[in-house]
């Protein structure tokens, strides 16, 4: 069990459980995987040549040709080291080049330039021409090997950066053995002349040729293009190599950290990319930096102090000295198999080793290898030259060479090219990877042209346990100087070299879950969370502690459920507690959520009509919120219209004083606050609103949110002292409005509201912005809960708090332009916008004057722009025209239209008591002017697009546009067909109908077994169309002429599925729907009877036990405990009780 458990913990382990977690998409994106064998491809050249050059003086044919001689050492140094040169001078003068042009158009120009070297030595006729040539293919190699590495840690993703980093030198050793392997065949079968060596150097340009076409179908780092302010491309390519959508959190994340990384290091230095001197002081100023330049210096100048270039460059010669070199035949072939086992230890090292055991681990143990074989080397040739050295130690000896490609290939060969890449900030990226890439070239050249004198001066043996000596010495800089950098963005590495630069031995990899001890913690709210081992759940490390508190706690409150008073005495005392610093009180609290009830008030009138006006304002009692509000309903409300249904609403009714039943406070406590959910979780409810929420309410800013709910993960300090109260209160709001949504992931809404009031009135004194968005969440999730706050009151108080700040009013009227951040403006609109249309909604619906009149507004519309478009610090896309595809702002911007519609209809149709009489000339007119734009508010419908995911809200269909254009053509002709004078056309009656049996059917297709949560709106919704399509069956001859029975059935029946629904998600919508079920049953035995050649009003009339009486009343008694007024069980008793025709004369 014991070695389990090693294995199971061990970092090769968690390097799989970490790919396993990154998305599919991100680790087999094709568009990644390609760019990065094609950056990877920058260092082929350089080995190519390594591998060539060391066996091509081998060749008759070059022999031949230049002169050269295997005996002349001096020949040999030149012609191998010159190279490097030219390679130190072209990785310094990549920064010159690089960020100006881009690392694609980087990579073709060096590998053109390597490819001429190429051809200028194929046609050289003698040694100054060679060296000439290769001092020119030394430029290209130099800068390829700087852009090749910078381009590959720009654009791959922090789980497998350093994976892809070392393909880098896989495609090195995979050259070297191609070019050893040419040089072998070429040997073997090319008879001796200059084509021996041409073909091994033009060779490889064909490939390059056709790898430079293939590059432009390939991808730019989106890192460079963000740096030189193409940030449409930079958005656009990095979606292209993550594989995932533009608003994947992941995506937005690793943008901003991009922005905000270049943003910092603009403000610090000047700003100017382009200016040296700003680059230097920068790169050798600032501490952090120099730390950077020291240890991509001395990496790569270890990796060549370790000897194992050395061995690469003089492979034969040193095999010549371990006598196994044989014949050239032979040493050409061991040389092959040489460059073939770096390939594979190389591919070894990228799969396990260099991400796995981290940088420093890799470090260690490639180190320690070369040591090892550095030493058995170096006694080994000195026990040779002493003449007591067994053929068997030989044979290690050559096992050894062998051994160290391994060692090298883990460690040294492969980590100083990813710290050259991964180690600089954005902005000295550049420079940095050429300044490393210069010292290393250099050096590279001044270790191969000293190794033959270092070896010959050294009695040969002396030369590796020099070597041996630097392997040691690696070890000791890696444990006191290099940091561990595996796993972190290159964003996030920047926080390593703060500090003292001795201290990487005391700096541990980020685990899954750090634990923090609570008494250490502000307040015990902000909860630290370690994982269990048996459950493998992350849970505060004094969980057994909440749990006894928790359980105290409950006891108390059911000792108290029989006490009457107020509220329980402090909210502190819950599983989660606040600080004693805190000093909101439980009624400071709850005074937000808390309804404050009067009971309505209503006047006597002796005319029939304003009698039947005030019972039609009971019956408008059937409100947004159950058991909210009895206040007043207007005239326009969804069911005032319902008065006309029965001529006998014009007789006297009894009437009853109203009491106050809803007058009092609800004693019982709010469900107990608790903690976050798990990271998954919180995802998932945080994706759900924004699918379903912010797509028709986009009052926060994602990206902001994205960025709070990151430092959830659990590879990050899970120390909620982190937040501030602000961010914690919209984590939890819209973690409780995803809870709604989504009930099957297992959290509480009411628990994750409970505890956002916790923090509400830390965002309340803001007196900004914040408050305005509070308000608004609130009143989302009072929309779509089954009990809630208020709607009408949550958006009158965001609207007025709007209405202070100057919100409604434009942007440059009030001065907020020049004052306030692109993303803050672009909030201020989204959250007015929000305001002022739930506001809308709420009074239309409650008949209730609106809080603020359309023509006092002139705020203009939010942009038509993604959320990661817009910061603090710019407009970073372009605003969608009318013939592109839709952005997430599309929708809610054309919703904000029809419901601004709703608005001016419900002003000026309705709310002008002396001017809405439908039967005068000025209010057709309105009318006729109003529909017009409803019609170009139809036809300019925004195309439609493919949704992503479950739909879990009607405004999600793409049917939720033509929906909202019947309700509305119902909102225009409730005067009309209201009207006791019979101003209404037949065409109106049809149309009416016609729109209200589009909402039943539309509502029925897209709820019945469905995931679409329900709301009060939708409520509203339905059962005005099914009271409307009733009504038009009763009061128009043409209407029952037209209508089949069998239509007629199914659009009651689907009105009643669908408040049968609503009804199973709250009890207090049960009403609505035996009220509608009733009233359809005998609309239903109208149309049946209508079949009498000569019918009277007694014919139409229901019998005395249509109804049962004790059903009856308790829908009554239903409905006022659900808040609604007094009179509504008299005003039912005449709706069921003594329905006549309306249009008894008239009927066929």
């Amino acid at each position: 069990m014991a070695i389990k458990n090693i294995f199971a913990n061990s970092t090769l382990a968690k390097y799989a459980t970490v790919i396993r977690a990154t998305p599919r998409e991100v680790i087999f994106n094709k568009q990644l995987l390609l760019s990065t064998l094609l950056y990877a491809t920058a260092s082929m050249p350089l080995t190519w040549d390594q591998g060539s050059s060391s066996v091509v003086p081998e060749l008759p044919g070059f022999q031949n040709q230049f002169g050269f001689s295997n005996s002349d050492a001096d020949q040999l140094r030149y012609f191998v080291s010159i190279v490097y040169l030219g390679a130190g001078a072209g990785a310094l003068l990549s920064f010159f080049i690089n960020d100006r042009i881009g690392r694609l158009w980087s990579w073709r120009l060096y590998i053109t330039i390597w490819i001429i070297g190429q051809l200028v030595a194929t046609s050289a006729p003698g040694l100054t021409g060679l060296y000439a040539a290769r001092i020119v293919s030394g430029l290209g190699i130099g800068s390829l090997t700087v852009t090749g590495t910078m381009s590959i840690v720009e654009i791959a993703p922090a789980e497998i950066r350093g994976l892809l980093a070392v393909w880098f030198s896989v495609a090195m050793c995979l050259s070297s053995v191609c070019a050893v392997f040419t040089v072998y065949g070429v040997y073997i079968h090319v008879s001796t002349s200059r084509l021996q060596y041409q073909i091994v150097w033009f060779s490889p340009c064909i490939f390059f040729f056709l790898l430079i076409i293939a590059s432009f179908f390939l991808s730019e780092s989106p890192r460079w293009l963000w740096l030189v302010g193409r940030h449409d491309d930079a958005i656009s390519t990095l979606v292209k190599i993550r594989g995932l959508p533009v608003d994947h959190p992941r995506v937005r994340s690793e943008l901003n950290d991009i922005q905000e990384a270049i943003r910092k290091e603009s403000e610090a230095f000047g700003g100017s990319r382009s200016q040296i001197l700003g680059v230097l002081r920068e790169t050798f100023t600032v501490p952090g930096n120099l730390r950077r330049v020291q240890q991509t210096l001395i990496s790569y100048a270890l990796a060549q102090l370790s000897g194992a270039n050395s061995i690469t460059s003089y492979f034969v010669p040193i095999l010549k000295l371990l006598g196994s070199a044989g014949g050239n035949t032979h040493s050409l072939f061991l040389a092959g198999m040489y460059s073939m086992s770096k390939f594979f230890f190389t591919l070894i090292a990228s799969f396990f080793f260099v991400d796995a055991l981290g940088r420093r681990g890799s470090l260690f143990v490639g180190a320690g290898l070369q040591m090892i074989s550095d030493i058995y080397i170096g006694v080994y040739l000195k026990y040779k030259q002493a003449g007591t050295a067994s053929d068997a130690s030989s044979q290690a000896a050559l096992a050894l060479i062998f051994f160290h490609a391994l060692g090298y290939a883990v460690g040294l060969f492969v980590l100083p090219y990813v710290f050259g890449g991964e180690l600089w900030p954005n902005r000295i990226r550049s420079f940095g990877g050429a300044l490393s890439q210069c010292f290393h070239w250099l050096f590279f050249f001044a270790m191969n042209f000293a190794v033959p004198s270092l070896l010959s001066s050294t009695n040969n043996w002396g030369a590796f346990l020099f070597f041996a000596g630097w392997c040691f010495l690696a070890i000791c800089y890696v444990f006191f100087m290099v940091p561990e950098t595996s796993g972190l963005s290159v964003e996030e590495i920047d926080d390593l070299f703060r500090g003292s630069w001795f201290n990487a031995y005391k700096v541990t990899r980020r685990t899954e879950a750090t634990t923090l001890e609570a008494e250490d913690l502000e307040h015990v709210a902000y909860v630290c969370l370690v994982e269990d081992p048996t459950t493998k759940r992350h849970q505060p490390r004094n969980y057994l502690e909440i749990l006894e508190e928790r359980v105290a706690y409950l006891e108390g409150v059911l000792a108290q459920e029989n006490q009457a008073g107020a509220i329980p005495g402090s909210l502190h005392q819950v599983g989660l507690q606040y600080a004693e610093s805190q000093t909101t009180t439980p009624s400071a609290t709850l005074s937000f959520t808390q309804e404050h009830l009067s009971p309505s008030r209503w006047g006597t009138a002796d005319e029939g009509r304003d009698e039947v006006g005030n019972l039609a304002a009971k019956v408008g009692m059937l409100s947004l919120a159950a058991g909210a509000e009895p206040h007043y309903l207007g005239a326009s409300s969804t069911f005032a219209f319902s008065r006309v249904i029965n001529s006998a609403l014009l007789q006297a009714v009894p009437r009853r004083a109203p009491d106050t039943h809803n007058g009092h406070h609800d004693t019982r406590p709010l469900p107990a606050p608790c903690l976050l959910p798990d990271y998954e979780s919180c995802v998932k409810l945080s994706d759900a609103y924004f699918r379903e929420i912010h797509s028709q309410y986009p009052f926060l800013h994602e990206p902001t949110f994205r960025l709070w709910e990151a430092k959830l993960m659990p590879s990050e300090m899970t120390d909620m002292s982190q937040f501030e109260p602000a961010a914690l209160f919209f984590l939890y709001m819209v973690y409780a409005i995803g809870a709604l949504l989504l009930p099957r992931v297992g959290y509480d809404p009411k628990q994750l509201y409970a505890s956002a009031q916790l923090f509400v009135d830390e965002v309340l004194k803001l007196e900004n912005l914040e408050v305005i968005q509070a308000y608004l969440c609130y009143a989302v999730y009072s929309l779509r809960s089954p009990a809630g706050t208020s709607v009408w009151r949550l958006s009158g108080l965001a609207l007025r708090q709007c209405i202070e700040f100057g919100y409604h009013r434009h942007v440059n009227v009030m001065g907020m332009a020049s004052t306030s951040t692109p993303l803050r403006t672009e909030l201020r609109k989204r959250a007015f916008w929000c305001a002022w249309t739930v506001d809308t909604m709420a009074a239309t619906i409650l008949g209730r004057p609106l809080a603020l009149q359309y023509q006092m507004v002139d705020c203009e519309y939010p942009m038509d722009i993604d959320d990661m478009y817009i910061s603090d610090y710019g407009i970073l896309g372009t605003v969608r025209s009318p013939h592109e595809p839709p952005t997430s702002m599309t929708k809610a911007l054309h919703a904000f239209r029809v419901r601004c519609l709703l608005g001016r209809i419900h002003a000026s149709l309705y709310s002008d008591i002396h001017q809405s009489n439908p039967s005068q000339p000025a209010y057709q007119a309105r009318v006729d002017e109003l529909r017009k734009e409803l019609e170009d508010w139809r036809a300019s419908i925004p195309p439609r697009v493919p949704h992503q995911g479950e739909m879990l809200s009607m405004f999600s269909y793409d049917e939720w546009f033509d929906f909202s254009y019947s309700d509305t053509i119902l909102h225009f002709y409730r005067g009309q067909l209201t009207d006791l004078k019979g101003t209404s056309s037949d065409k109106t009656f049809l149309e009416c109908m016609q729109a209200a049996e589009n909402i039943c059917h539309g509502y029925r297709r897209q709820l019945l077994g469905k995931s679409t949560t329900y709301t009060w709106g939708a409520l509203h919704t339905v059962f005005m169309a099914g009271l409307t399509y009733l009504h038009c069956l009763w009061s128009s001859a043409a209407v029952r002429g037209r209508v089949r029975q069998d239509v007629v059935s199914s659009t009651c029946t689907d009105c009643t599925i669908v408040l049968v629904l609503i009804a199973q998600w709250n009890d207090a919508a049960a009403p609505y729907r035996d009220i509608f079920e009733a009233l359809a049953t005998r609309t239903m035995t109208m149309l049946v009877d209508k079949g009498a050649e000569t019918p009277t009003a007694l014919d139409f009339a229901p019998q005395a036990d249509s109804l049962d009486s004790e059903n009856f009343s308790q829908w009554i008694s239903d409905i006022t405990e659900g808040g609604m007024a007094d009179g509504l069980g008299d005003l039912l008793n005449g709706l069921v009780g003594e329905m006549p025709a309306m249009d008894q004369d008239t009927l066929p």
